[in-house]
This record gives C-alpha cells, sequence and structure tokens, in this order.
C-alpha cells in the first residue's frame, strides 16, 4: 500500500507538471503535398541566396520544366519526369536567334526540331538538369517532400575534368605575342568594336604578367593603380569609393584571399603603362578600361573574354582548353621555373595557400613581391621588338580615342 501511495504521488506531480507546462509536441507535418514547383523555386532563392546569374539559370530551368510538365506538385514529380525532361533538352539547339531564346520550352524544342544545328553540349544540359536536382535536394533536406528523386540521374559524356584549362606553350606564347596586335600598334584604333583592341592589348600583357583572373583586372579603377616606394601597382579588392561615379558597377572577387596587390611587372611598365593610366586620368576616366560595359549581371568582362578567345582562336590554336585564363596557368609555371617560393605565387594569384604553414602571417610585402614577380622572364616573348612596336605609340592621343568612343556608346545605349 506504500509503494502504491508513493505511485500514486508520482504521477499526480507529473500531472501537476504537465498542466503547469504542457509539453510541446508537433501537430503539423513539415510534409507539403501542395508545394509546387514554382513556389520551391521561391523558397530555395530566399533561403540560399544565390548569384543573381545563378538564380537566373535555375529559374530558366524550373520554367522549362514547368512548360513541359505543368507545374505539378512537386511530391508527385519521379525520376522518370527528370529523365525525360532531360532526354527532351538534349534535342535543344546550342544557338538560336535572341527571340527564340525568349520562347517556351515545347516551342523552341519544335522550332528548331529540323535546324540541322549542333545541339547542347553535356556541360550545358548537366547545368540545366543539376538546377532541378538542387531544387529537389533542398526540398527534401527541408522533409518537404518524402524523397529525393532527383539522385542518380546522369548526363552522357559529362565529367567534371573532362575540359580543363592547359596552359600555353613557349612556342604558343611566343605566337600570341609576335601577333599584329602588339607589333603593329598604330592599327590599335583600326577596328572599332565594342571592347578595343587597346583594351585587348593590355589585358593579354597584365593577364600573362600579374596572374590576375580577368575580371579582377577589367574592373579595376584607375584609382586602383597605386605607387608605394616606387613601385606601381594594382590594388585589387571590392571596396567602392564613397567619391566615385555611383553608376559605375560594382566590383567583386572571387573570394577573402581574392583581395590582394599585384605589383607591375618591369616588362608592362617598359611598354608604356604608367603613361596609359595617366593619359586616362587626364582623359577623365574612373575605369582602367573605359570601354568595357557590365553585363546584365554586372559582369564587366564578359564582351572582353569572348574577343580574347575569339583571338586565341585565331593566332594560335582552336584547343578549347586554350583560353585567356591559360595565360594564368603559364604565370604559375614561369614562377616555379624562376624558384619562386609557392606561397608567394599564390599571393600574387590569389590562391588560398595549399599548406597549414602557408596560412600563417600576412604574406611577403610589395618589395618582395616586386623582387619575386621580375624574376619571371617570360623569356619565349620577344620583349625587345614589343618594345620597339611601342615606342611610337602616343598613349594621350590613343587614350582620348578610346575614351570618347566610350562616352558615345554609352549615349546610345550600346
Amino acid at each position: 500500500m506504500q509503494a502504491w501511495n508513493a505511485r500514486v504521488l508520482e504521477d499526480n506531480e507529473r500531472l501537476r507538471a504537465d498542466i503547469a507546462a504542457p509539453r510541446r509536441i508537433a501537430v503539423k507535418p513539415r510534409l507539403r503535398p501542395d508545394l509546387r514547383f514554382r513556389e520551391l523555386l521561391q523558397l530555395w532563392n530566399k533561403e540560399n541566396a544565390p548569384r543573381p546569374q545563378s538564380y537566373v539559370e535555375v529559374e530558366r530551368a524550373t520554367e522549362d520544366l514547368i512548360d513541359y510538365l505543368g507545374d505539378i506538385p512537386v511530391e508527385s514529380f519521379t525520376s522518370d519526369m527528370l529523365m525525360d525532361y532531360r532526354d527532351e533538352a538534349k534535342n535543344l539547339s546550342a544557338t538560336m536567334p535572341r527571340a527564340d531564346r525568349a520562347l517556351p520550352f515545347n516551342e523552341r524544342l519544335a522550332r528548331h526540331a529540323h535546324s540541322g544545328t549542333p545541339r547542347v553540349s553535356p556541360p550545358t544540359l548537366k547545368k540545366r538538369v543539376g538546377s532541378i536536382q538542387a531544387l529537389l535536394s533542398f526540398a527534401h533536406q527541408q522533409r518537404w517532400i518524402p524523397q529525393n528523386v532527383g539522385t542518380g540521374v546522369k548526363i552522357t559524356g559529362f565529367s567534371r575534368v573532362a575540359r580543363g584549362r592547359r596552359s600555353f606553350m613557349p612556342g604558343e606564347l611566343a605566337q600570341l605575342f609576335a601577333s599584329d596586335l602588339f607589333l603593329r600598334p598604330n592599327r590599335l584604333l583600326d577596328r572599332r568594336t565594342d571592347v578595343s583592341d587597346v583594351t585587348l592589348y593590355w589585358l593579354f600583357l597584365l593577364g600573362l604578367t600579374s596572374g590576375a583572373r580577368l575580371e579582377e583586372v577589367g574592373q579595376a579603377r584607375v584609382q586602383d593603380v597605386k605607387a608605394d616606394g616606387g613601385i606601381l601597382y594594382i590594388d585589387i579588392d571590392d571596396l567602392m569609393d564613397a567619391e566615385a561615379d555611383p553608376n559605375l558597377p560594382e566590383k567583386s572577387v572571387k573570394t577573402t584571399g581574392s583581395r590582394r596587390i599585384i605589383p607591375i611587372h618591369e616588362h608592362v611598365l617598359k611598354l608604356g603603362f604608367e603613361r596609359y593610366v595617366s593619359a586616362l586620368k587626364d582623359a577623365g576616366s574612373e575605369l582602367l578600361f573605359p570601354d568595357l560595359r557590365p553585363s546584365t549581371f554586372g559582369k564587366l568582362t564578359k564582351e572582353a573574354s569572348r574577343r580574347l578567345n575569339r583571338y586565341i582562336n585565331a593566332i594560335v590554336s582552336t584547343d578549347q582548353r586554350l583560353v585567356f585564363h591559360s595565360l594564368r596557368h603559364r604565370f604559375k609555371d614561369e614562377g616555379r621555373g624562376a624558384d619562386v617560393q609557392e606561397r608567394v605565387l599564390d599571393q600574387l594569384c590569389g590562391h588560398v595557400p595549399a599548406t597549414v604553414g602557408g596560412r600563417y602571417g600576412e604574406g611577403a610585402d610589395l618589395q618582395a613581391l616586386k623582387r619575386s614577380l621580375d624574376r619571371l622572364r617570360f623569356d619565349s616573348v620577344d620583349w625587345t621588338q614589343l618594345r620597339s612596336a611601342a615606342e611610337v605609340i602616343s598613349w594621350p592621343t590613343v587614350v582620348a580615342e578610346i575614351v570618347g568612343r566610350a562616352k558615345t556608346n554609352k549615349r546610345k545605349g550600346k
């Protein structure tokens, strides 16, 4: 009886505790049988805050899927449906007029079904299918759907390492810098293209001798070119000067380690880079390359990248692995050949050090960076010939023309 009474007292105490502070029991299931793809896209965007370009890619893939299947409940979507969508998207034309690209998915398929043009590449198809897989994975992580049916859907011919980038070979580098762009500077103003030959000239030279990424150099302001102790350098960062023109596109860096200073190589100085910068200041240009215009997503070098790579195709090789970024690979090769410390090369290129020890300290100072940089000679390039050709360039005249063209194109909305 005493044991029974003790048990009753315990039960009463537990009951009083539950009444005073009732236990919270989840009564609302997480599954969302009503969730559809268009709503899922917005929830994914709110949670992940992707870059604008990434969001647009996922949005396009989702809208195409909706046009193909309808905005069905995500829970009813199956792996077979995703495979069917993949197989249909495989038949899209790789190139089509701008007006056709705005058509719904099914209309684009029908219009170009018999066009005879190349179909989309495996990497492009992977990006499209991967967008839907990302949404399904997010929905499953949130437990809005009972399973992730996007896993295991493969793209034939796609490999993450299939199309890498390779370095310029010495002979290819010599061929590039022996072209008319560098040896006939009197023709720098001949072509009235959106991205001038003047801009290509400096982007190629800076890309080779600095190890910088194209957008890092392309977005630079004139005020980012600075001097300290007689050493000229480019300050690569994503900071915006409060006094700068608010209409200028914003700067960005790939990673935190990408913020750095890069000395100007002696070869580039001897070709007149400092005079070029001075002429830009006199012409009132805030941009280091005034004819670069931002793309839809604010990237300044999209058109420049296209022209640079087309020039490489025309002058050197059509090997798809050989692109402007290959100059960055060449820079690393030259640095290792000159016995420059790997951590210094990483610092110049904006790479995270590969070793734990390399992450300690602030890195090499400007003087040390300049000494190390000038040890890279790039001997396959005939620098004497380039300097001789550059002597005839009047940078104030050239810059005045380029700045004038840029202002005209801006007024016309090009």
